[in-house]
């Protein structure tokens, strides 16, 4: 670690160095690191000014002292100290203060630190102190303010979101892509969104709600999905640029989520939503669950209590985790969370024994169809590609952490080929087969002829294009949702997707549609979370020249020029793109300032049946804002070279402040539990 002679370059003034019969020098001491810039900065404005100034330690000899923070045995400085603990202040995210304090030769600064920001008061606080020709001509309080840190914040942060949107406009080139892009970051992550999504936080278990009319009601309840969309929006649009995942939320609602994870977790690693009872949650659900739940878990810096695929359990139940708090003083037995089970919790709970070794954790009937090849392939003939490519296609999405875990589990298939048929389907099996090779093989075959899913018509257009069904196959925006699923699949295994020059062309039709899309606002980001997937596959499994080659048709098919029908003009193709996009996503646009997945009503439910809302309150829901903001974001900054959460300045330190403080408005909302309703 570097001194800090070495890291100001500068001279260091120590005790023992001092020249304390110098009338004339200044010791200017601090009492943290943390404060040594701007004691640099007064040191600095001191020699302008004809005064020999220095850094010093605590132990100064020198006549004349310039105090920063809290030194003990200082009286200016204790005296400012006490003063400042005096002032009146609004939140501690959003007012921070400073106090000045002089006393014959010695001038001290106390104010506020605030962990969550940039700015800070004592920089405020020394730009008071010099503002004085004569630092040391007046005693007693000279001077105090209660600064608005949000304001203060945002003036460091228009500088830098300037500073970041030039480096994208010379990333981008293209102009017209580019005032396209801005007008579309700018419009999806309006700052309104920032304060919504604070209010769906609930004290009472450290959890977040899905959306605020599912808050305001009975029987819904906030759920780890919830939870980990809305810590894995605030890390990547940028508020948490700067600092660790774990200041997302207080710490006692950190350490509440992390005992709901626990509790929630079975004795087979598998986490079960505390409102809905483990006899009704099917295999997409139970994906849905592990791997948001984990997200949540891991962000927040805890662990499982059981092991759970890769993750391996510390063996700790919830209960065991907080009363270890409660010893050591973190928190108290009264502020326990909340947990609305759906059954009795005895049903759930196990001992440390199934964390012990993971070749005897038990199973469920929701992951009993992945624990043989056999069962594999007929919970994959079970699904309807052709007629409904979207839902099947998407379990096996939320089912790819458990794909993965069974995969290991079962191994190579050791049999003789044979061939399995279930629902007047078949699919081959064969000798070395693995879980993964079996659902390639099945997605393999329901690719159609626009390189996507779903079924198609036998007419053709007048040149000789196959016409594809309005909402299954072809080019437009709800035909690319199987896609964008099923991609993931062939990503994940290391897998090249076979058909990529017939797909690359229909999902870049698809981004240029003219469709009207009313049924589902996650029609509008698939088609651009298709194409960023294929991507991804052709960037990580083809190689050489073939690699090169399909690299540049997506590129090609981005920048090309072609006549905006609006204007007339020529324009780069993805600007158009774009634009189209923004208006379709606007119509989706609620009342509260959020997205919803219907045009015409809330979110009444997720994937899996999980009650998240009230459809007639016509209210956002976390889902549908983070899939059409953060995660279409992400996908549109891919094909540009960009990063959302590195480059495009949506969310900074001063939105980081007003998602805290919204935080910490909220109230409890205490409801009855699934089983207190069920009795009524």
């Amino acid at each position: 670690m570097k001194s800090i002679r070495e890291t100001l370059g500068m001279t260091y003034y120590s005790a023992d160095g001092c020249h304390g019969c110098a009338s004339d020098e200044v010791a200017v001491i601090y009492s943290c690191d943390c404060m040594i810039g701007c004691a640099e900065k007064i040191v600095s404005a001191l020699w302008a000014r004809g005064t020999r100034a220095y850094l010093s330690d605590k132990d100064t000899k020198c006549k004349r002292v310039i105090a920063l923070g809290n030194i003990e045995g200082l009286i200016p400085s204790e005296k400012a100290n006490e003063a400042l603990g005096k002032l009146e202040r609004g939140s501690v995210y959003t007012s921070g203060s400073y106090v000045i304090y002089g006393e014959g030769s010695a001038v001290a600064i106390a104010a506020d630190r605030n962990e969550h920001t940039s700015f800070q008061p004592m920089c405020a606080g020394v730009d008071a102190l010099l503002e004085n020709d004569d630092l040391f001509a007046k005693s007693g309080i000279i001077a105090s303010k209660t600064l608005d840190l949000v304001e203060e914040q945002k003036k460091l942060d228009k500088i830098e979101d300037e500073q970041r949107w030039a480096k994208v406009r010379e990333v981008i080139g293209d102009e017209d892509i580019y005032l396209a892009f801005r007008k579309m970051m700018e419009s999806i992550f309006a700052k309104e969104m920032v304060p919504l999504i604070a209010s769906f936080f609930d004290p009472a278990t450290g959890m977040f709600y899905a959306s605020l009319s599912g808050k305001n009601a009975e029987g819904i309840y906030p759920i780890p999905e919830a939870t980990s969309q809305v810590l894995g929006y605030m890390v990547s649009t940028g508020m948490l640029r700067k600092y660790s995942k774990r200041y997302a939320i207080p710490e006692l609602a950190r350490h509440r989520a992390i005992y709901h994870m626990k509790s929630i977790q079975g004795e087979d690693g598998e986490f079960y939503v505390s409102q809905m009872k483990k006899s009704t949650i099917d295999s997409n659900r139970i994906g849905r669950d592990r791997g948001h739940a984990s997200g949540v878990i891991k962000r927040l810096g805890g662990n499982h209590t059981y092991n759970l695929g890769d993750y391996i359990g510390d063996g700790i139940t919830a209960e065991e985790y907080w009363a270890d708090l409660v010893k050591k003083g973190i928190v108290t037995e009264a502020e326990k969370p909340i947990i609305y089970w759906a059954e009795d919790p005895a049903d759930r709970k196990a001992g440390k024994a199934a964390s012990e070794k993971k070749s005897e954790k038990p199973s469920n009937a929701g992951t009993e169809q992945f624990q043989s090849h056999e069962g594999f392939i007929k919970w994959l003939l079970a699904k309807d590609p052709y007629n409904n490519p979207y839902s099947a296609m998407s379990n096996t999405s939320s089912a790819a952490g458990i794909i993965k875990e069974w995969n290991g589990r079962v191994g190579e298939y050791t049999g003789e080929d044979t061939v399995i048929t279930y629902a007047d389907k078949e699919l081959p099996l064969m000798k070395g087969d693995t879980l993964y090779s079996i659902i390639i093989r099945w997605i393999d075959g329901q690719i159609n002829e626009a390189g996507l899913f779903g079924k198609v018509t036998n007419e053709h257009d007048e040149n000789g294009n196959p016409i594809y069904d309005g909402f299954y196959g072809g080019w437009g925006y709800q035909n690319s949702n199987g896609f964008i699923k099923g991609i993931g699949r062939y990503n994940e295994s290391g897998t090249k997707f076979p058909e990529p020059r017939k797909a690359i062309e229909s999902l870049l039709k698809g981004l240029n549609s003219d469709e009207v899309v009313t049924g589902n606002i996650l029609v509008i980001f698939n088609v651009w979370g298709a194409l960023s997937g294929l991507r991804g596959n052709i960037r990580q499994f083809y190689e050489g020249d073939e690699r090169e080659e399909l690299l540049e048709i997506i590129n090609y098919g981005l920048t090309h020029k072609v006549k905006d029908e609006k204007t007339g003009k020529m324009r780069a193709y993805a600007a158009v793109a774009i634009e189209k996009c923004l208006s379709k996503l606007l119509t989706f646009k609620k009342r509260d300032g959020g997205f919803a997945h219907s045009i015409y009503n809330g979110t009444p439910c997720w994937q899996g049946g999980i009650k998240v809302g009230i459809a007639s309150d016509n209210l956002s829901d976390i889902d549908a804002i983070n899939c059409s903001t953060a995660l279409l974001g992400n996908c549109m900054c891919n094909f540009f070279g960009l990063e959302l959460t590195r480059d495009i300045p949506m969310y900074t330190e001063s939105d980081l402040l007003i998602f805290l403080d919204v935080l910490s408005k909220q109230e409890n909302v205490i409801k009855k539990g699934p089983m207190e309703l069920e009795k009524e």
